[in-house]
């Protein structure tokens, strides 16, 4: 097949894949210190080399009351109602916020064959908590650098959290089931027999779909506007997993192979897809780049990136939480019913596909 240039920029800024309203929450403040200490060597290399990059934590998110009153709690799946819910707010935890902990940023490599040194950052509480563990993996053609932010917030809230720098993620190198693989492998070697969640955006999604498959350990993934493979390694696979398996995802388009990742997860018995409308590829990665939004970008949303970028942070945070059997209530984000997910579908920033 013959790629153009702008195929093959298109494809490396966006993780695509060849195969004025007022939300009630701060920008999340994470403090998240870069610390070479006490990273887990008990199987691999310290490559370690973070600086500390702390910065202060602000947890002191107001809440807007000033907003009239919505006491909307229906469960309406259209998203058509845009109104802030304002006080409306459920009283449950709000995983949208920075947690409590600070965090220490660790790295690491683990040789995993003769061609691949999987190099990995580890996001942890630094007083040493550990609520759970999550491999969270990035997009196609991206890195781990682009789901930083995630990493740090799920840190925050307790949670030990490795970001691979997947070696067979680029436009001619491309191994999905490879990639996922190594994070089953790279699990092991950080954590042994404990259990973990998969994360990942774009082709990171596809992977982490495979890997909770392949892991005896994992207790289920989740997908940030998660893509298939030309090959459909997805959709062929998710059939048998019986584990949860959710997404959140954007407006269909070409950076997310029209909303494949759909078509996959729907294939597996226990799975849940959810749309942020007006969302694009690049909104389910953090930090992106000017280059990814202005390819990627969609029609426009009624909602800022802030905006979008808190409601994956929860919903993402939300799953762990009730996955790893660390808060039941994270459930709330996810099912029909659920005090969070009555709120923010009512909002519209959630809706059914």
């Amino acid at each position: 097949m013959r790629v153009t240039p702008l195929l093959l920029l298109l494809t490396a800024a966006c993780g695509g894949n060849i195969a004025d309203s007022s939300y009630d929450k701060a920008a999340d403040d994470t403090d998240v210190s870069g610390d070479t200490a006490g990273g887990d060597d008990s199987s691999s290399t310290d490559d370690s080399t973070a600086t500390d990059d702390s910065t202060a934590t602000d947890d002191s998110s107001s809440t807007d009351d000033s907003s009239s009153t919505d006491d909307s709690s229906s469960t309406d799946d259209s998203g058509d109602d845009t109104s802030d819910p304002g006080s409306d707010t459920p009283e449950t935890t709000d995983y949208r916020e920075a947690g409590p902990w600070a965090v220490t940023v660790t790295t690491g490599s683990e040789v995993m064959d003769a061609d691949c040194t999987l190099s990995y950052s580890v996001f942890a509480p630094t007083d040493g908590t550990d609520n759970g563990h999550v491999m969270l993996a990035h997009g196609f053609s991206r890195t781990a650098a682009n789901v930083a932010d995630w990493a740090g917030h799920l840190a925050s809230w307790g949670y030990v959290v490795v970001t691979p720098e997947l070696c067979f993620s680029s436009l001619f190198d491309a191994d999905h089931p490879r990639n996922a693989e190594n994070m089953v492998t790279l699990a092991d070697a950080v954590w042994g027999a404990d259990e973990v969640t998969y994360v990942g955006h774009s082709a990171g999604g596809l992977s982490a779909v495979l890997a909770a498959g392949a892991d005896p350990n994992a207790l289920g993934a989740v997908g940030l506007d998660a893509v298939d493979s030309n090959t459909t390694d997805g959709l062929l696979a998710a059939s048998s997993i019986g584990l949860p398996l959710y997404g959140l995802f954007g407006e269909s388009g070409l950076c997310n192979s029209n909303n494949n990742g759909v078509t996959m997860l729907d294939a597996a018995p226990n799975s849940r897809d959810l749309r942020v409308p007006g969302a694009d590829h690049c909104d389910f990665e953090s930090p992106s780049d000017d280059i990814c939004g202005f390819l990627c970008a969609g029609s426009g949303s009624a909602y800022t990136d802030e905006e979008i970028g808190l409601t994956v942070r929860g919903m993402t945070t939300a799953f762990v939480a009730w996955q790893t059997g660390d808060d039941a209530g994270g459930e709330a984000w996810w099912e029909i019913g659920g005090d969070w997910y009555s709120y923010l579908n009512a909002y519209g920033i959630i809706q059914e596909i």
